[in-house]
């Protein structure tokens, strides 16, 4: 179980691909398969608590019908056991297969170690217009009592990727992988935060093309594409200098125009000017003696994520409604069609964020960056307006919870406010979805479980008995849902003889995928003290 008043740390694996084809004139094909081979020994050999989560998804559409299948869900992880989830869909004639699975090891005080996998394909057929999509993801989350936030990775990724027709489609998109390792710190005397990225892997190929890195050797054909780019950073200051390297490589109409390589990945790269294709010596295995700190001997919660994807760099897409962003493709472009509302002002929270959903409350999402927006317009965001953007699909890998990076705020008009939906604690869900809670207004009422000591967070029971899974250091089981209460831009406080609340708020998740409702300030919680019976 996941502990909050004591050091620990918090590893979380996610394996997410995705191959989406455009319309195609004539028949479009992509195949994925992506593996990480995996070792993580936090220092100190602590217990360990694994849980993940899985989707595997479809979706093919041709002029004759649509047809799509999901499977996505969260689990407790059992060491040792292989774990494999599938979805299908077509001949239609279009057709596609997406498979995730797992098989993790660990024990008392041990590492934890194994792969997850994801793989799959999609085949996009006439007549046109048809279109196929592809995605698998895996979520490895891995809870473990620390008292310094440092130890070691070894990333193993095993990538192997095909495309074929896209000379042929409409409106072609480029096939993307996405490999980062972030971290997120937070000392739990001070409530000092650090951020912060120990490895980012990105290549993106827009055309035909194919690449392969695994048993220490890269190939890559970009002849047939447009353009192609990869790049590796390992250069953060928490992993020592030897283990180090940084690798950027771009090429265009088969010729490469900047290739640079140094540390561990010196001398890889061909040189500027040669052609598309080619094999180098990449390494296989990524060290990484992470190291983030003593924070003066302060007990942390850390949070060490170690993310790889893929998917297509999706044009710009159209959406009426919000339920619409939360099954796209990471990165995706969007714009909305219809203004939607705003549910609290942006100030409300420190990082100035807004919380939107529909005006029938059927679903929500956090929109952040829209400051920028309101500073260029000096028009504000106030709870009830209406409000129309432009922005970019986003997932806050702690909270495994999708977001919108706003780059225009097309219209913004006042409006009568929406009222919260009434909500049950268990009605908040651990794994996001299209249909989930998490960005829409809602009020629950119960009983205080617990304060966390620097009031950070309290948790409050409904009656339903909700368990999510964190331990206090004094052995306290947390019952009910957590309420957030340092994220707000101004203070709030619950006094000390309050024993029920009733709470307004953005439902949604925090750090280590755990749900909770965000007040936006002091005025979106009523104190009760009631006398036990």
């Amino acid at each position: 179980m996941l502990t909050n008043r004591f050091a620990s740390f918090v590893l979380c694996l996610i394996i997410c691909t995705v191959a989406t084809l455009a319309p195609a004139w004539g028949q479009a094909n992509v195949t994925y398969d992506v593996t990480h081979n995996l070792s993580v020994s936090p220092a100190g050999n602590p217990a360990i608590q694994v849980w993940g989560s899985y989707l595997a998804t479809v979706a093919v559409s041709n002029p004759s019908g649509r047809a799509s299948r999901t499977n996505t869900g969260r689990v407790q992880i059992q060491s040792g056991t292989l774990r494999l989830w599938n979805a299908h869909a077509g001949p239609i004639p279009s057709e596609g297969d997406a498979n995730a699975r797992w098989q993790i090891n660990f024990g008392l005080g041990g590492p934890v170690s194994g792969f997850a996998r994801s793989n799959g394909w999609a085949s996009a057929r006439p007549p046109t217009p048809s279109s196929a999509l592809s995605q698998a993801s895996v979520g490895i989350m891995v809870f473990a009592r620390q008292q310094l936030p440092n130890g070691q990775i070894i990333w193993n990724p095993i990538l192997n990727d095909w495309t074929q027709g896209m000379g042929t489609a409409v409106n072609t998109t480029p096939n993307r992988r996405v490999d980062p390792i972030v971290f997120r710190v937070k000392d739990l005397v001070t409530g000092d935060v650090v951020n912060g990225t120990l490895l980012d892997i990105k290549y993106v190929i827009d055309g035909d093309g194919s690449l392969s890195w695994e048993k220490g050797i890269l190939s890559m054909d970009a002849s047939q594409a447009a353009s192609a780019t990869f790049h590796i950073n390992m250069t953060s200051p928490y992993i020592p200098l030897p283990q180090q390297g940084y690798l950027d490589l771009v090429i265009t109409n088969n010729i490469i125009t900047q290739s640079y390589d140094d540390g561990i990945f010196e001398g890889v790269l061909p040189a500027a000017g040669g052609p598309g294709a080619f094999d180098s010596l990449l390494p296989s295995d990524l060290v990484m003696d992470y190291n983030f700190g003593d924070f003066q001997g302060h007990p942390v919660d850390a949070y060490l994520y170690l993310g790889g994807g893929a998917d297509n760099v999706m044009p710009l897409q159209l959406v009426s409604n919000i339920a619409e962003i939360k099954s796209l493709p990471l990165d995706t472009e969007v714009e909305f069609i219809e203004p939607k509302v705003a549910t609290n002002d942006d100030s409300a929270y420190e990082d100035s964020s807004i919380y939107i959903e529909e005006e029938t409350r059927a679903s929500g999402v956090r929109c952040y960056r829209v400051l920028n927006q309101i500073m260029a317009t000096g028009s504000p965001v106030l709870a009830g307006n209406r409000v129309r953007m432009h922005g970019f699909v986003r997932n806050d890998v702690i909270n495994d919870e999708r977001y919108l990076e706003i780059t225009k705020v097309l219209s913004n008009d006042p409006g009568l406010q929406l009222g919260p939906l009434g909500m049950s604690n268990k009605s908040i869900p651990h794994v996001s979805g299209p249909l989930d809670a998490a960005g829409l207004l809602v009020k629950t009422w119960g009983r205080i479980t617990f304060r966390e000591p620097h009031g950070w967070y309290v948790y409050v029971d409904d009656g339903a008995g909700l368990h999510d899974g964190t331990v206090e250091m004094d052995g306290t089981v947390n019952t009910g849902i957590r309420v957030v209460l340092d994220e707000q831009a101004a203070p709030i406080a619950i006094p000390p003889e309050v024993n029920y609340i009733t709470v307004t708020g953005a439902a949604g998740r925090t750090s280590g995928w755990i749900p909770c409702i965000r007040p936006a300030s002091q005025s979106d919680i009523q104190f009760q003290v009631i006398a036990p019976s």
